[in-house]
């Protein structure tokens, strides 16, 4: 498979890797969209200690799964997925309430290991991307993505706050779209 791969700060190269093996209970994830971070900038310009080459960057990302690791539930070939960046160890305090980005144990991906600016990756928390529930939806990494006839300023509502965001578009009256976001026990809103 083809990754992006941090080699040096300010120095990418589009680099052949193995493909990745799914571990029980995770899925081969085929990457459709991919966000850059400010984080990610950072470690690019070599401003982040925690970012160490060669590293493929990118802890924003969706797609679709190819397949699944022995004993992974809940999702089949060709579901379009979210990738939680996050993977924490589940069992500390913090985890048990729901607080996986402060467990001391935790690990980012495009940080720790291998991201998302990759043709596929190896990954278990998944959020649906919710083609099931709106034809137009997909994960808050699809924004950056446009349709070729750019973008222009408009309103903006208050998203709420990050982390399992879906974000989709619909036709605006008038023309154009209208972006709205939904996260985890959220009500759609503009």
């Amino acid at each position: 498979m083809r990754a992006l791969v941090y080699t040096a700060p300010r120095h990418l190269e589009i680099q052949d890797l193995p493909s990745p093996e799914p571990k029980p209970g995770e899925f081969l994830v085929r990457v459709r969209a991919a966000g850059v971070c400010g984080s990610d900038l950072d470690g690019f310009l070599g401003k982040s200690k925690k970012r160490v080459p060669p590293l493929v960057l990118g802890h924003e990302f969706s797609g679709e799964i190819v397949n699944s690791g022995n004993g992974a539930p809940d999702f089949c070939a060709g579901d379009r997925v979210a990738v939680f960046p996050l993977i924490s160890c589940g069992q500390c305090s913090y985890c048990r309430s729901s607080r996986h980005h402060i467990c001391p144990a935790r690990r980012v991906y495009g940080l720790d290991f291998h991201g998302g600016l990759a043709e596929c990756v190896s990954a278990g928390r998944l959020g649906r991307a919710a083609r099931q529930r709106r034809p137009r939806a997909g994960p808050l990494a699809l924004g950056p993505r446009q349709d070729g006839r750019g973008v222009r300023r408009g309103p903006h509502w208050r998203s709420g706050r990050l982390g399992g965001k879906v974000l989709w578009r619909e036709p605006a009256r008038g023309g154009g779209y209208q972006c709205k976001s939904l996260g985890k026990d959220e009500r759609p809103r503009r």
